[in-house]
């Protein structure tokens, strides 16, 4: 009997919600119409792109007037929605901002009970521009996959705004334990097993909040399993702002 692979494509963050008036990155980061064009390409590159693979979509994300919307587009498996986190004032908007990320992604990850080949963690708003194939990745217990290059510092500067998208280098090494490295937090690919593992890394990391939460996803995981690297590159998988209005 063929085997049919599973994985548990799981949905984190913010899913929209915020006026398509475009006065700030976190409106044009989360409009109706990013939302729409990552399902877009979720659906060509992702889902259909691997025909042979079953895929049950789980997220977490907080309540909007749009939520019914995403909820229909996505038709998952499991999901939650919460109302907007309430996070202590003392904290930095970009620390609030991670420590939502935080509890959005444990949350999400403990949806997810089955037995499946693969889980898929990703934020709602990317854009993969070409094809992932599952069959291809043939991962270990303890590999993680990420996008090739992402947040990798190369001559002082990181490669994660528009300035550098279309003018990456392509033959940038990747050094264990190098702490110049960052890891791009967009989207990663990992077996079942290594679940508690990334939300260890979650709950780890807010302990941790004065350092960039790229660097510190690169040394916890290099000590805590393998990094292995996508031959799709950062600018193959951006976030959908960019795209669309051109925006950091």
């Amino acid at each position: 009997m063929l085997y049919i692979m599973k994985v548990a494509f799981c949905l984190y963050g913010l899913s929209g919600g915020f006026s398509e008036r475009i006065e700030s990155r976190a409106n044009y980061s989360h409009t109706l119409d990013v939302m729409k064009k990552s399902y877009e390409s979720y659906k060509k590159n992702i889902f259909e792109a691997n025909k042979d693979v079953n895929f049950d979509v789980y997220f977490h994300t907080r309540k909007h007037k749009n939520i019914e919307t995403i909820i229909n587009m996505y038709n998952p498996r499991g999901y939650i929605v919460e109302d907007k986190q309430v996070l202590n004032e003392r904290h930095k908007p970009w620390n609030i901002a991670v420590l939502s990320r935080h509890d959005s992604v444990s949350k999400v990850l403990d949806l997810v009970k089955e037995e499946y080949d693969y889980i898929f963690l990703c934020r709602f708003d990317v854009t993969f521009l070409n094809p992932l194939k599952f069959n291809n990745l043939n991962l270990t217990k303890n590999q993680l996959y990420f996008s090739e290059q992402s947040h990798v510092m190369h001559n002082g500067n990181i490669l994660d705004t528009p300035k550098y998208y279309n003018n990456c280098p392509k033959n940038i090494s990747w050094k264990k334990n190098d702490k110049t490295n960052y890891l791009n937090d967009w989207w990663m690919i990992f077996r079942v097993n290594m679940k508690e593992t990334v939300i260890n890394m979650e709950t780890s990391h807010k302990n941790h909040l004065t350092t960039n939460i790229h660097k510190y996803m690169a040394n916890y995981f290099s000590k805590h399993g393998e990094i292995v690297l996508s031959d799709l590159r950062f600018y193959d998988t951006p976030l959908t702002r960019y795209i669309l209005y051109g925006k950091v």
